[in-house]
């Protein structure tokens, strides 16, 4: 449905140029630099991209009054070469004065000459056809190969056929063999109209270079008849293509794939045909019949296709009139249409597409013009009415009433001469014409969908080229003209007679302009320049020149006053600010900015949003995948739908999830809930929208969404679709920029509890029976646990609705199980205790009468009621009811015990019995269990409460609570006698946890006579020197005075180890820090291997700082096993280790814990010695456990040091590098890693100094 549209003319029409160059033999370009090269008859002249003459080379005098057949620039080398009719080569670099001649070696024969030749595409294959023969010529012009012209052979990739499967093979019936005795007129051999075919030969080679076709003239049946043969570069024969009548001389090959074109007029009808390499014939298509393309005066002297293939140009002849035109065809979904036409004022000396850009188009007139035009596919589409060209008629699809599959349309609207442009606004659409006239159409309120009537028709003077045609008002229309110099016109047709007013003028070539209402005129040079006109006058636009030459399409936003560009780099610009990059299409409407890229997502941006974008917004915008080649074509302003056309030519609506976001929220802004459930529906819109959209407003008028609505199974989808994820942050993030998501997840239960409020209050009886299932909804979705409120309120509702109760009961039920599963729906009703409820979802469920009868015909056969419900709460395992229930029914204590005990069911028994006459055997029950679990403590609670002083005091034994014992021991008046064994039981069980002051004082309660050793041994084992000497100095001075001094050497040996590690450890960490940095600046240098360094590990760079990952980036650290490994790592001294740091910082740490509890014991251990009068050892202890602490606490400024540098952090490298992705970064140097895990070993120790333990007379 693409258009094409003239998006740059380049026209030398200066008169001393013109006149100089008037009938030139031969034309050609460099499609460098835009050099033209123009053969005369005696000189070459060379011009520059301004048709500036900058040389002049003669070759006259080498070959006189010659004519030329070819004239080309090898453009590798930069070397003029002509092929003369004679067979003479001449060939010259530009700047040079005169040409060589390289003679073609096998043209020797006097009655031997040229008809055509031509370059292969990569310049290293001479093609020459004369006569009589074809030759091919190297570089050097060396001979490859000749032959016939016209050789009566076989191809070699000729299609061979012995007739199976032909038209005569086959059953046709009595119409069919009337037909086959008929004969087959493109078989029939039509001779060459010598007044109009020279018998000259074509030549075209493919793109790539591979093979030549050429049409030359040959007898078939003694009739002169056009042939085409495909030769290879070698001269080899491939293959010849099937005869067809009328064939004429043009001829044409795809660059793209194995097509050959040429032309037939058969029947007073002319088309283009198409063959294959191996010369069968695959279709054609027929020219439209305007301009008398079809009349035998009318001849094609020129076929061909650009170098994409996108357009077929063809340029014709009608001599008895004097008319001279080039048609363009483009292909679409196997229709050809004729796009635009170009009349030429004087017959055409050279024609021919540019051979690098494919768009651009080159023409030299006899007399003396130069013409290049380039084009541009683009849509028209106005107000959702696309129009393709097609000739004289213009196919018009109304995209409102429907999409059809080109090329089929809703109507057709016919005109006199082709249609080259359309524009269209302000309801208007305006189609400029060949035969430079301007018609005016409109949409027509009658006549069905995309129907256009003219409202009038102007001619235009015949002063230049017009393009780039736009509707500037609802009586104007803007275009560029090309003459003597590039004009800017506004063509008023609001009268009979047009009106043209000059806006602007220029000598630089012009691309684009606009008419605005607020900035005047726009426009944009060739070079990319842009130009704000106003009054006349040239002013400063916001857009800079264009780094991509002039832009591809423009939309000019008069609301933002910015310019919508996309350039040829495919990058997306708003007032010059790249948005995208690699875009393909792009579509603007009232609000929003729609564009494809060419990874084929189709995004789209708020116009109003363009002015305030973050970098790398749009980057992070989700994008729609649409199909591979998708073009956009239009979208609805204000609406949803959008309209791509597909690369085979059909077209596809969508709606955009973007445009149906912001209808959507206009909806509910509006609080019209009714059509927004309805688009949501139908689209396939999260309705958790509705509320996420704007939660209080929602919920302040979810009453207006009921009755708005008023459909329980629209209702019921949003109810069971909620979650309290917020949409409007993850799905469609997008189209609500800078929302946060909410921490409290009370969505669902809010929404739930107040809308089934508002369904049960309903008054209308018939209405709330309507939309009882939405309260259903709500119950199951805010929670599984009120099922058994909804069957509550099911059963209460269908008994009050009288007869009709049961039915809608079943209803109702039938909705339940669509939610939840039958079973447990059954188990549900269960929990009710409404038997008739669980019948009815059984038999619903159209379970097998055996499955469930049984059951309930059981629990019915319960008295009383409450003993039935226990025997339902038992099915359900509902083992807390079950025991309330039966703790109501007298004489089943027992079976409430075995309850209890088999589902340990006595926390919830202290409840239940709180009130009950058996409330002591609970308890005593509970603590009898509380105690084989050893929980002596909380059964000491229970056993008092029911009066079980026995079971307390063994409670007490057994928790070595020897003073809670005693206190109730004497309560109880317990003798001696009884009390020894427990406390002897006591006594070992604190033995062995060592928990020696409470050994001391349950000896003392037992005899501290008899039991004098154990008390004064269990305060020496626990340090308690002052009761030691206290109570024992007297009797056992000798032990005590032993036991001082051995614990007071002790601690001196243990202070010298304390010392003597510090030191060691210190020492070593010091060297292994040294070496960490060492190894850390060798691997930031790259002087050390880090695959040997670091277990293998391989890093490489991967920013432009030093930045490396590791292949065992990725393993994680965190599993269980692995951080197991690392912590015996971490406790492990070996020399070399990973983490050897790490535990030489543990060990220390260690150590200073135990110098920091050894103070605890320091004052009284020093007063025992001082006691015992050993007044030397206290000395020397005290001095040396001071110098210890003094120098373990200002190492440790050094070894866990204030600052850290990289170094300090324990562990390995590789570890310390880890991100959070799990790569490894090894940061510069200087720096730390991006992110530190606070390890204990990090943290510095800290020795108490606040405690009193040192003794002055030992200072």
């Amino acid at each position: 449905m693409k258009n094409l549209k003239l998006s740059l003319v380049q026209q030398c029409a200066d008169t001393p140029v013109c006149s100089t160059i008037a009938g030139a033999q031969a034309y050609c370009v460099d499609p460098g630099s835009s050099g033209h090269y123009v053969m005369l008859n005696d000189v070459v002249l060379s011009f520059n991209n301004k048709y500036e003459q900058i040389h002049e080379m003669n070759w006259s005098a080498q070959c006189p009054e010659e004519k030329i057949v070819a004239f080309d620039l090898l453009s590798d080398e930069m070397i003029l070469c002509a092929v003369l009719k004679s067979g003479v080569v001449l060939t010259g670099r530009p700047g040079e004065d005169d040409f060589m001649i390289e003679v073609a070696q096998c043209i020797v024969e006097p009655d031997v000459y040229v008809t055509a030749a031509q370059w292969s595409p990569d310049f290293s294959t001479l093609c020459i056809a004369t006569n009589t023969n074809i030759l091919f010529l190297s570089r050097d012009f060396d001979l490859i190969t000749q032959d016939e012209l016209n050789p009566q052979r076989q191809g070699s990739a000729e299609l061979m056929t012995v007739g199976w499967g032909s038209r005569e093979t086959q059953f046709q019936g009595k119409v069919g063999r009337k037909a086959r005795e008929q004969p087959n007129v493109d078989s029939i051999p039509v001779p060459v109209d010598p007044t109009k075919d020279d018998f000259s030969a074509s030549i075209s080679w493919h793109s790539t270079g591979e093979y030549v076709a050429v049409n030359s003239v040959d007898a078939v049946e003694d009739v002169q008849v056009r042939v085409v043969r495909i030769w290879s570069r070698e001269g080899e024969l491939i293959s010849r293509c099937v005869p067809l009548a009328g064939m004429e001389s043009c001829l044409a090959t795809r660059p793209v794939g194995n097509l050959i074109a040429t032309a037939r007029r058969l029947n007073e009808k002319r088309s283009v045909c198409f063959y294959e390499k191996n010369g069968q014939r695959r279709y054609q298509f027929d020219l439209p019949t305007s301009r008398d393309r079809n009349s035998a005066g009318v001849k094609i002297d020129y076929l061909a296709w650009n170098v994409d293939a996108s357009i077929l140009a063809a340029y014709f002849v009608n001599e008895a009139e004097k008319l001279h035109w080039v048609d363009f065809y483009v292909v679409s979904n196997y229709k050809w249409d004729l796009k635009y036409v170009h009349e030429c004022s004087s017959p055409l000396s050279s024609v021919f597409w540019d051979t690098e850009r494919a768009e651009k188009f080159h023409m030299l007139t006899s007399t003396g013009e130069i013409l290049s035009m380039s084009f541009e596919a683009a849509y028209d589409c106005e107000d959702l009415v696309a129009i393709a060209v097609d000739g004289c008629e213009s196919r018009v699809t109304d995209l409102k009433k429907g999409t059809v599959p080109p090329p089929m349309s809703h109507s057709t609207f016919s005109t006199e001469s082709e249609v080259i442009e359309v524009a269209g606004g302000f309801g208007l659409i305006a189609m400029l014409l060949a035969d430079n006239s301007l018609e005016i159409c409109k949409k027509s309120a009658e006549g069905g969908a995309g129907k256009l009537v003219s409202l009038s028709k102007f001619s235009l003077p015949k002063k230049g080229l017009c393009y780039n045609l736009q509707l500037t008002s609802e009586h104007s229309v803007s275009a560029i003209r090309c003459g003597e110099f590039y004009e800017v016109l506004q063509l008023d047709f609001s009268s009979k007679d047009l009106q043209e007013k000059l806006l602007f003028a220029s000598e630089v070539p012009l691309v684009w302009q606009n008419v605005t209402q607020s900035s005047g005129l726009i426009i944009q040079e060739a070079d990319g320049e842009w130009a704000q006109i106003v009054d006349g006058s040239r002013q400063p636009f916001i857009l800079k020149r264009s780094r991509s030459g002039w832009s591809r399409k423009c939309t000019w936003i008069d609301s933002g006053k910015g310019l919508i560009e996309l350039n040829h780099d495919h990058e997306l610009t708003w007032n010059g600010n790249v948005l995208a990059s690699n875009v393909g299409s792009y579509s603007v409407g009232t609000n929003f900015l729609l564009f494809i890229t060419l990874e084929y997502q189709m995004k789209a941006i708020e116009l109003s949003a363009l002015g305030s974008l973050a970098p790398n917004y749009i980057a992070g915008i989700t994008g729609r995948p649409v199909e591979r080649g998708a073009t956009l074509l239009s979208h609805e302003k204000g609406g949803t739908r959008v309209w791509m056309q597909m690369p085979r030519g059909n077209l596809e609506l969508i709606h955009h999830r973007s445009l149906l976001i912001h209808r959507l929220k206009k909806l509910l802004d509006d609080h019209d809930y009714g059509t927004a459930t309805s688009d949501m529906r139908r689209q396939r819109v999260d309705m958790n929208l509705l509320y996420d959209h704007n939660p209080e407003d929602f919920l302040e008028h979810l009453e207006d969404y009921v009755n708005a609505v008023n459909d329980a199974d629209f209702i019921n989808i949003f109810v069971l679709n909620m979650s309290n994820q917020d949409c409007t942050v993850t799905v469609y993030g997008d189209s609500y920029p800078g929302r946060k998501a909410s921490k409290e997840e009370v969505k669902v239960k809010n929404v739930c509890q107040k809308l089934r409020q508002i369904i049960l209050n309903i008054e209308d009886v018939e209405r709330k029976h309507k939309l009882f299932t939405v309260a259903l909804s709500c119950f199951v979705k805010e929670s599984d646990t009120l099922i058994v409120s909804a069957l509550s309120e099911l059963k209460n509702l269908a008994q009050a609705a009288g007869d009709s109760g049961l039915e809608l009961q079943k209803k109702w039920l039938l909705h339940m199980s669509y939610m939840v599963d039958a079973k447990v729906l059954f188990e549900h009703a269960l929990a009710t205790y409404d038997l008739g409820i669980a019948l009815l979802i059984a038999e619903n469920s159209e379970w097998d009468p055996k499955e469930y009868l049984p059951l309930l015909n059981g629990f019915r056969s319960y008295k009383p009621a409450a003993y039935m419900k226990f025997q339902i709460d038992l099915h359900l395992q509902r083992f807390d009811s079950a025991l309330k229930n039966l703790s109501t029914v007298e004489g089943r204590f027992d079976e409430c015990v075995n309850l209890i005990q088999q589902h340990s069911l006595y926390q919830p028994s202290l409840l239940i019995f709180k009130e009950h006459e058996k409330r002591r055997e609970i308890y005593l029950l509970y603590a009898d269990y509380l105690s084989l679990r050893r929980s002596f403590k909380e059964a000491v609670l229970l056993y008092a409460k029911c009066d079980a002083p026995e079971k307390v005091l063994d409670c007490y034994v057994n928790l070595s609570d020897h003073k809670s014992f005693m206190k109730l021991a004497d309560e109880l008046n317990l003798t001696q006698t009884e009390r020894l064994p427990k406390l002897l039981k006591m006594a070992s069980a604190l033995e062995k946890t060592a928990r020696w002051i409470d050994l001391a004082d349950v000896y003392r309660c037992l005899c501290s006579e008899k039991y004098s050793k154990n008390i004064m041994e269990a305060l020496f084992k626990g340090f308690q020197w002052s009761t030691a000497l206290r109570e024992f100095k007297d009797v056992h001075e000798k032990e005590v005075l032993e036991a001082v001094q051995s614990r007071a050497q002790m601690v001196e040996n243990s202070i010298a180890s304390w010392r003597q590690n510090l030191d060691q450890h210190s020492s070593r960490l010091k060297e292994v820090i040294s070496n960490k940095k060492l190894l850390f600046e060798e691997w930031l240098t790259g002087e050390r291997d880090v695959d040997n360094d670091a277990q293998s590990e391989v890093f490489s760079e991967t920013s432009s700082i030093l930045s490396r990952s590791s292949k065992l980036s990725r393993m994680s650290t965190a599993s269980s096993r692995r951080r197991k490994q690392i912590d015996r790592k971490k406790r492990s001294l070996k020399p070399g280790g990973q983490y050897e740091d790490n535990a030489l910082l543990a060990t220390m740490k260690d150590i200073y814990s135990e110098i920091d509890n050894q103070q605890d014991e320091m004052r009284q251990l020093l007063t025992a010695l001082v006691e015992c009068d050993c007044l030397e050892e206290a000395t020397n202890l005290q001095k040396s456990l001071t110098a210890l602490i003094e120098y373990a606490t200002k190492l440790s400024q050094s070894v866990w040091p204030s600052f850290l540098s990289f170094e300090n952090l324990p562990g390995p490298i590789h570890e310390l590098c880890r991100g959070e992705d799990g790569v490894i970064r090894l940061p510069p140097d200087g720096f730390l890693p991006q992110r530190m895990a606070i390890e204990p070993e990090l943290v510095r120790p800290v020795i108490r100094q606040n405690i009193e333990w040192k003794l002055d007379i030992l200072k």
